[in-house]
């Protein structure tokens, strides 16, 4: 998240949202969380370097965020991000919200009463 671009009141905002929430989420999952729905189609390694991550740590959180039935997905199988296959290397991982993951980040972008970036046509769910 660039300075400015609303990244620190982004994360206040979901922090809030699960503050006594049964399954909240850890720092790192909603610093991913929102990272991609700022950049969707960035790839797990740049996630890392953005976020700060060592590649193994965002790659398991990651994978936590995934649905159960998405190849190489971890629990919680939290099911707020959709992993995919990079055109140009099959070794490359995309990341993009889900439908629940784009309700989520909706939602607090509306409790900040502020609305979340519009997304392009690359970025929709499938």
């Amino acid at each position: 998240m660039a300075p400015g671009s609303g990244g620190v009141a982004a994360l206040l905002s979901a922090l809030e949202h699960f503050h006594g929430d049964q399954r909240q989420l850890r720092l790192n999952e909603l610093i991913c969380l929102l990272y991609v729905a700022e950049h969707e189609g960035i790839t797990v390694g740049a996630l890392a370097q953005v976020a700060r991550l060592t590649p193994a740590t965002a790659s398991r959180t990651v994978r936590g965020l995934c649905r159960s039935d998405m190849p190489g997905a971890l629990p919680p199988y939290l099911g707020l991000l959709e992993m995919r296959i990079g055109a140009g290397d099959a070794r490359e991982r995309l990341l993009f919200l889900s439908a629940a993951g784009r309700r989520l980040c909706e939602t607090c972008a509306l409790e900040r009463d502020d609305k979340w970036p519009a997304r392009s046509a690359q970025g929709q769910a499938r």
